[in-house]
């Protein structure tokens, strides 16, 4: 257990400190006694089953209060949720006292999104556990690790303080006085990456007969919100390699000079597409045919459904120039509010959920037990920007035994599969017990068409995620020349990231593939090397010297191109230049050097 605060922390607090904001505060003396936690404060509050007022509400209590009359009791069966906002930028602290009498079991968590059984988990706090099924003891838990503390007093208030910065992406806990733990906001309960947004708070008594209280809540803004300001470099890539099996890696640099961390994720588009060759046929899935568990959610009126699945240009980079003309999904033998499905195609947004909606499709009359595949009403073309896959339908009312949502018999591939009710966050489907863990949504899309050559261009590393202030992050562009003919290849990669000002770069990509090899000149210890030589679209200088410029003369002695280079490499752009024969000069600090190149 820490005793002291980290230094990025303590400083981050007296930083915050200085611009206090309360949000919202309430003794719970306001609200009448007896009368349901939730629906008496329901701008703020909710349950877990979103029913504030009904059987999961805490209740108003005089029983215990640290200031007199009234403190919120929650019992066995309750669960009450603070709703914080769902916010991504700001620092926050949450202040509030507890009781538990007779040192009976207790728990509140922090969720990173609230969406019931496929809410995602910041952080789970334990009390006097004493049923292995939740996992006995006193502690916090965080990335898939317990840390152990001090059960606090039985039948006497303590005060929790939580304290979090979502443009650092740190966190603490104090319980009656000590810090428990540090953390890294971002990071599941259970281990894993994920959102930097600050969901929710929830109460919940975790076993039979377990019962507590809570006073003086109050939901504190400590710092202003934020702005990433981001940059993407390099602007363009431009390369050539002989015909062969190259590969050629540039370095692709993210850099937030901001006051807050900045979200991005990248992908690549093929604009040149081929319209001559074989007609070939492709499936967009994850999925087997075989349903292994489904899902169903205990709501108390009809909600709109959406599972979303998906596809980055590195699983179909093979099918790009062909369209996706069919979409379906396997509906288990449980009705649907209006018998209809809607399929849609989205693309990608910052923090790796769906973006834009880019194609929808409904189907009504749907069957039950079966796939059910409706034919888009347009093709949408795979031009290697990556998509989701996702179907939504009316979830409806019913007490028991009511599954629409159904997953295969494979495990789940991570970082795939996502879910949300009506308009709200999306969180990937998973299950909170890992003896019934999710398959793959089982959604596929049928594609048709010619394939255009791509997978020549593919990103590695660390394709999205955030980049904190100050720092950088960087992933790299693979460009694979193996099995292209000659010629030249084009794509675009881009950026997107949460900057307002610079919500998206875009870098050209250009690889040429020519027959001839490189042509290196040496005199005076000054070597120089230009490829390709004859040059189409562009030409390369290299030199082992500091360049300082270069013109390019024309056969009549006119210079036609001009630069100032200081560095060892230049590209120029010879595809607006007619054919004929060139005369190079090569300006470094140790010379100068005249080179014939000729333009086809």
């Amino acid at each position: 257990m820490k005793k002291l605060l980290s230094f990025v922390v303590m400083m981050a607090i007296m930083f915050a400190l200085q611009s206090q904001n309360i949000i919202f505060q309430t003794g719970f003396d306001d609200a009448p006694l007896g009368a349901p936690v939730a629906q008496s404060y329901s701008d703020w509050w909710t349950t877990w089953n979103d029913t504030p007022g009904g059987a999961d509400d805490g209740v108003i209590s005089d029983e215990q209060a640290q200031s007199p009359p009234h403190s919120a009791k929650v019992v066995w069966g309750d669960d009450i949720v603070f709703k914080a906002g769902d916010r991504t930028s700001g620092a926050y602290i949450f202040d509030f006292d507890m009781f538990l009498p007779n040192g009976l079991p207790a728990y509140f968590n922090i969720l990173h999104h609230f969406a019931g059984a496929s809410s995602q988990w910041a952080l789970g706090v334990y009390f006097n556990i004493t049923s292995s099924q939740v996992g006995v003891g006193t502690y916090v838990r965080h990335n898939g690790q317990r840390t152990n503390f001090t059960p606090p007093p039985a039948n006497t208030w303590f005060p929790v303080s939580i304290f979090i910065d979502l443009d650092n992406d740190i966190a603490n806990i104090k319980i009656n006085g000590t810090e428990i733990l540090e953390w890294q906001f971002s990071i599941k309960e259970d281990g894993g990456q994920g959102l930097r947004q600050l969901g929710v708070v929830s109460y919940w008594p975790p076993q039979t007969g377990a019962r507590f209280y809570i006073d003086n809540f109050v939901f504190t803004q400590v710092a202003e919100d934020g702005a990433a300001n981001m940059n993407v470099t390099p602007t363009s890539i431009s390369e050539w390699t002989p015909e062969g099996n190259a590969n050629i890696v540039k370095p692709i640099t993210i850099t937030n000079t901001g006051n807050s961390m900045g979200d991005y994720s990248s992908w690549i588009r093929f604009d040149e597409l081929i319209d001559d060759g074989d007609i070939q046929d492709f499936t967009l899935t994850y999925s087997s045919d075989d349903v292994w568990y489904m899902v169903g959610y205990n709501v108390t009126e009809p909600r709109e459904v959406e599972l979303a699945v998906k596809f980055p240009t590195s699983y179909f980079c093979e099918m790009i120039g062909t369209y996706v003309t069919r979409m379906s999904y396997f509906l288990p033998p449980f009705e649907v509010g209006g018998n209809r499905l809607t399929f849609r195609i989205y693309g990608s947004n910052v923090g790796g959920r769906p973006g834009a909606l880019l194609a929808e499709t409904s189907l009504n009359n749907v069957y039950l037990g079966e796939w059910n595949e409706v034919t888009l009403s347009e093709p949408f073309l795979l031009d290697g920007a990556e998509i989701w896959l996702a179907v939504t339908f009316t979830h409806l009312v019913v007490a028991d035994d009511y599954y629409p949502i159904a997953t295969d018999d494979q495990t789940a591939v991570p970082g795939v599969n996502f879910i949300r009710l009506g308009t709200g966050s999306w969180s990937e489907l998973v299950s909170s017990n890992p003896a019934t863990a999710y398959g793959n949504i089982m959604i596929k899309g049928e594609t048709q068409g010619i394939v255009t050559p791509a997978c020549w261009l593919s990103l590695v590393g660390n394709t999205s995620g955030n980049v904190p202030m100050g720092s950088t992050r960087t992933f790299n562009a693979t460009f694979n020349a193996t099995g292209l003919e000659v010629g030249t290849y084009r794509a675009n990669l881009f950026v997107t990231t949460s900057d307002e000002n610079n919500p998206l770069f875009e870098i050209p990509c250009t690889l040429q593939i020519t027959e001839v090899g490189i042509e290196t000149y040496t005199v005076n210890n000054i070597q120089t090397t230009v490829y390709p030589n004859p040059a189409s679209d562009m030409v390369t200088i290299e030199s082992n010297k500091n360049i300082n410029s270069i013109q390019l003369f024309n056969n009549m002695g006119q210079i036609v191109y001009s630069s100032v280079v200081n560095g060892e490499k230049t590209t120029v752009n010879t595809a607006n230049f007619g054919k004929g024969i060139y005369f190079l000069k090569v300006n470094t600090d140790a010379g100068t050097k005249n080179i014939k190149i000729a333009v086809q």
